[in-house]
């Protein structure tokens, strides 16, 4: 994958935005991505770990971040960081060094990886109050496991994640990540097109899967999550990722596929006639998702417009649809939302935060408990969808084994709201 690092001036931002938002006496912690053992002697590949990669644009392993803001409001930024070693970069690659990396990232202090534990011990005594760290995740757990036996000698009372106050400067993204995410979303689309020309009955899976994704990497991209391309009743299941049977004429094939262009996500699906075209109960139920989705992206331009707002248009559309389509004839469309029925065929909500990852980092909820309302810099997907299962006997036998959704990308700017993904056919 081709990265591009976030520019001096940005990180600087990002580091001084984070400095403002700590309380006084308060030490945030952020651990890169660890190197993962796929089997034998093969590794996954390394994709760094996002709060990381924000707050430094440093793409190595076997490093660490330690932000402190003192009792009398003094700030320190220290990074830990691999010690050069010549041998493993003869196998690996070439290591920057703990002591390169303080003036490549901007930060006040670099250490070696190694000491890490005893220069939080010297470091976070006298006055610290909060600790954040997410230590729930599994990346460098035997060091997580050191500091969880070091904190208590500490006397930090009041130990916080790092998404509690990292996540809404990650919601509002500055024009540097805008633009990256527009480039990410062309990609997906060109690769939507690209995959959409062999979709005919015959082919597999696994083959539209390898055109998307080998797409992504000719564009010095990659993707973003493993890719759904469920073609029949496959598009019943919201995950579904086997990818292994073959397109049948007349089915309705679902892909669900994202890229990251320097680590920023694009999430698009688009549902695509095997055949012919649309007709019949696939062509109902497409028409209930496409008029939710249209009507969620119309409101996007409201005022007060949130993504709940969104996902209560879409549940009215959705009511309505299924009230049609036979899926409950003895109960009202009233009583469809109110008891909240529709959730049998929509589990999910109309969209999500997008960013350095796809369901990205950042609040719903303000302070009382009330949605965010869109502001310039979020990006999020709307989404709807309808699925029906096979064997769901309740249902009139033409819906059995539909699934339909349909995504786009959102970038609220100065103006206004911009379709990200405008320009692949629905």
């Amino acid at each position: 994958m081709k990265l591009i690092p976030p520019t001096k001036p940005e990180l600087t931002r990002r580091q001084e935005a984070l400095f403002a938002s700590l309380p006084l006496g308060s030490a945030l912690l952020v651990f890169a991505a660890e190197e993962k053992r796929r089997n034998a002697d093969v590794s996954f590949p390394f994709r760094q770990n996002s709060d990381f990669w924000y707050l430094t644009g440093f793409n190595e392993p076997d490093s660490a971040l330690l932000m402190l803001k003192t009792p009398s409001g003094e700030p320190k930024s220290i990074v830990f960081a691999r010690t050069k070693d010549p041998e493993k970069e003869a196998w690996d690659g070439s290591i920057v060094g703990f002591e390169a990396a303080r003036e490549l990232l901007g930060v006040m202090e670099a250490r070696a990886w190694v000491s890490l534990e005893a220069s939080l011990a010297e470091l976070c005594r006298g006055g610290f109050r909060r600790f954040y760290c997410d230590l729930a995740q599994g990346d460098h757990l035997l060091r997580k496991m050191g500091l969880l036996a070091l904190l208590p000698s500490l006397r930090i009372p009041e130990l916080m994640s790092v998404s509690s106050i990292l996540g809404p400067l990650r919601l509002i993204k500055s024009p540097e990540e805008r633009a990256l995410m527009h480039q990410s979303a062309q990609i997906n689309i060109a690769a939507h097109q690209l995959l959409a020309q062999s979709v005919q009955a015959g082919v597999s899976e696994y083959k539209l899967q390898g055109i998307i994704e080998g797409f992504y990497l000719e564009q010095g991209a990659d993707w973003a999550y493993p890719s759904i391309v469920a073609s029949g009743q496959n598009a019943t299941t919201l995950h579904y990722r086997a990818n292994n049977s073959t397109l049948q004429e007349g089915d309705l094939l679902l892909v669900d596929a994202g890229c990251e262009w320097s680590y920023y996500a694009s999430d698009i699906t688009r549902c695509w006639p095997v055949g012919s075209g649309l007709s019949g109960a696939k062509r109902d139920v497409y028409q209930i998702v496409l008029a939710a989705q249209e009507k969620a992206l119309m409101a996007c331009e409201l005022p007060d417009a949130s993504l709940q707002r969104l996902q209560e248009l879409v549940v009215e559309v959705f009511a309505f649809g299924l009230k049609d389509l036979g899926g409950f004839p003895a109960e009202s469309v009233e009583e469809i939302i109110q008891k909240k029925l529709y959730q049998k065929y929509y589990r999910h909500k109309v969209g999500h935060w997008l960013g350095l990852d796809v369901h990205d980092a950042g609040p719903y909820l303000d302070d009382q408990g009330k949605a965010l309302s869109f502001q310039t810099g979020m990006c999020f997907t709307v989404e709807p969808g309808l699925y029906f299962p096979a064997n769901d006997e309740t249902l009139p036998s033409p819906l059995r084994g539909i699934g339909v959704r349909i995504e786009d990308n959102v970038l609220m700017e100065e103006a206004g709201p911009v379709l990200l993904t405008q320009g692949l056919q629905k």
